[in-house]
């Protein structure tokens, strides 16, 4: 026997207020409408022609057949779930939705053959509807009751070995939620499943779940801007030290421009040691290295590192022979050495990787599979080391977009693991790449003052400098350290709520 469903629409919502004991104790004004009745158990049956939930067993609320519809409802107990609707209604914070439109009407529609339930919900504010589909699988491993879910973690608490790929509803009730209190609205679905189980989520929430076609994290895939030889004409910009430590805005705006830029210089810091850690308390903390929390980069006599020396240091990206290379890159300039010499060489090896695809797609293809070798041996701050990583030049991720750099000539091993025939035509992507990171139109030379701080992303701009001539009254001292991309992250994402309220929608 077919199933009859009754269908949200149009602007007939069957309104009551909440009068039970229970809905008396609620601090808000919590009204709720009844949207729609039930899916019933038409599920019971699941993949049975005969118990499938079509549209067209759908049957609308309003015309002719609103008042009896709406007399056979009220004659029901609407509140059976009461306790489920005030519990959702008394923990929901309002404030995660106060940036979302109100929502006017949600339908349903279950795809038995897909084996998904569709929901079409139109905005304030909107003329068309909004349609998602969302696999009953997903809809089951998302539930963020109290037994599925920990709001105040916001973590998982369900075991996933409960989780049954054929789950699918064999109830759906949708309520619409006023909060008139803060003047926004919202509706509920409420499912109940094949294994027992029951379910509440909040449309304004579900919509943000869009699969392959949901909006891009803005944190995690910023807008790049490539540059060149002329950044410092048009493009690089400068921050005062003490408007980072003090200021939320700027600490902000500087971070964005690490992502977006990969390259910023922080003006008038104290010449002294230990103000990097002062930065990195503002981000998060600092990443230590082999070198230490931070590391002294002067002209040494027995030099553990190139960087220790007064010669010139070719373009390179920071310990590549690390597996988890630092994200970024702060050099604190404390003494700059008097004359010429000593100026920062930076290219932006993202732009340099999307010319030689464009002009050169062998040598793309060859450095973006083939694995150098890298290694760093020594002693220094916490001892004896001895590093090694392997890094192709340049590094994909899933969707073949250029996530990294990886190149440090004074620590790339001879060691090449690949076939003889091979060697000649890497050796001449490699020298393809360099000749497009080192053309004048993409070379860019920064001379630091004393107390800039030049930051850049490490796994996209590579840094060198050029040769320097110590004396008795003249010397170059930098102090440098590392900060990781999951803390700068985490952080942009705090400091954009915290300046522009509510932003992105809640994992509960």
């Amino acid at each position: 026997m077919a199933a009859s469903i009754t269908k949200l629409g149009g602007s007939y919502f069957l309104k009551k207020c909440l009068t039970s004991p229970i809905a008396a104790k609620s601090t808000k004004k919590n009204h709720i409408q009844r949207c729609s009745t039930i899916l019933g158990n038409c599920c019971r049956n699941h993949g049975n022609s005969t118990s499938s939930m079509s549209s067209s067993n759908y049957k609308r609320i309003g015309g002719t057949g609103m008042h009896q519809e709406r007399n056979r409802l009220l004659s029901r107990p609407l509140y059976a779930n009461i306790n489920i609707a005030h519990r959702y209604m008394s923990s929901y914070n309002s404030e995660h939705i106060q940036h979302e439109p109100r929502i006017l009407h949600v339908e349903i529609t279950p795809c038995n053959d897909t084996k998904s339930l569709k929901i079409e919900w139109l905005e304030e504010d909107k003329s068309v509807d909004k349609i998602q589909t969302y696999p009953y699988v997903w809809l089951r491993d998302v539930c963020r009751c109290k037994s599925c879910f920990h709001d105040s973690v916001q973590a998982r608490i369900a075991d996933f070995r409960e989780i049954d790929p054929e789950v699918h509803p064999i109830h759906v009730e949708v309520r619409r939620i006023e909060l008139e209190s803060e003047r926004v609205g919202d509706a509920e679905i409420i499912i109940e499943w094949s294994d027992g189980h029951e379910s509440e989520y909040s449309v304004n929430w579900l919509k943000h779940f869009k699969f392959d076609k949901s909006d891009e994290d803005t944190t995690f895939d910023p807008s790049l801007r490539y540059w060149g030889a002329n950044v410092g004409e048009t493009q690089l910009k400068f921050f005062e030290f003490e408007d980072l430590l003090n200021d939320d805005r700027a600490l902000y705006d500087w971070l964005v421009e690490l992502q977006e830029l990969g390259l910023t210089v922080v003006k008038n810091t104290p010449r002294e040691t230990g103000q990097l850690h002062r930065i990195g308390n503002r981000v998060a903390f600092l990443r230590p290295c082999n070198y230490g929390p931070t590391f002294q980069v002067k002209s040494k006599i027995d030099a553990s590192n190139a960087a220790y020396t007064s010669g010139r240091l070719p373009l390179h990206t920071d310990l590549a022979y690390y597996i988890w290379a630092p994200g970024i890159q702060l050099l604190h300039c404390i003494d700059q050495v008097i004359g010429t010499g000593g100026e920062n060489d930076l290219a932006d090896g993202f732009k340099a990787a999307e010319e030689l695809k464009q002009h050169d797609p062998e040598a793309y293809r060859i450095l973006t599979s083939t694995v150098l070798e890298y290694y760093d041996i020594g002693i220094d701050h916490y001892g004896k080391y001895h590093q090694y990583a392997r890094h192709p030049v340049i590094r994909l991720d899933e969707r073949d977009k250029v996530v990294g750099v990886y190149w440090s000539d004074h620590g790339r091993s001879p060691m090449l693991r690949i076939p003889q025939s091979n060697v000649r035509p890497l050796y001449h992507a490699m020298k393809a790449y360099h000749d497009i990171l080192y053309h004048p139109d993409n070379l860019f030379k920064y001379k630091m003052d004393n107390g800039d701080i030049l930051c850049f992303n490490n796994r996209r701009t590579l840094h060198g400098r050029e040769a320097f001539t110590v004396t008795e009254t003249s010397n170059r001292h930098l102090e440098g350290s590392y900060l990781e991309w999951d803390e700068v992250n985490s952080q942009l994402r705090v400091l954009k709520e915290k300046l522009e309220g509510n932003t992105h929608f809640r994992y509960s």
